[in-house]
């Protein structure tokens, strides 16, 4: 089982200060001695979401009805939209949800993203 890392709302604002300024993933997660896939994650929910959002969605976990997720696994797979795009258009606050639906989408079709 997989652990998750619980980050505070002040480093998460340190992440998002720095990415205003125009670091990158890199310097974000060097200044802040986080992952740098955490960083890299970050900016993508920052950029899609803005500061406020990605400050809500790291405390809140979010659920999504099966149309969305089909949706998006669909833009994502077969014509090819990229992941950053569809977490905005969609509101989905990290990357890794819209891969994990994507993985389950083409290993199973759309019952793989049904409850």
């Amino acid at each position: 089982m997989s652990r998750r890392n619980v980050y505070s709302q002040e480093l998460k604002n340190a992440a998002v200060k720095l990415l205003k300024q125009g670091k990158g993933a890199k310097a974000v997660a060097t200044a802040l001695g986080i992952p740098k896939e955490t960083a890299r994650s970050w900016d993508r929910s920052y950029k899609a979401l803005g500061k406020q959002g990605f400050l809500e969605a790291s405390t809140h976990r979010r659920t999504y009805a099966d149309e969305i997720k089909i949706k998006v696994a669909k833009e994502h797979v077969e014509q090819g939209e990229s992941i950053s795009v569809l977490m905005k258009k969609y509101q989905i606050s990290s990357p890794s949800t819209v891969q994990n639906w994507c993985r389950l989408y083409q290993a199973k079709g759309e019952s793989g993203l049904t409850k």
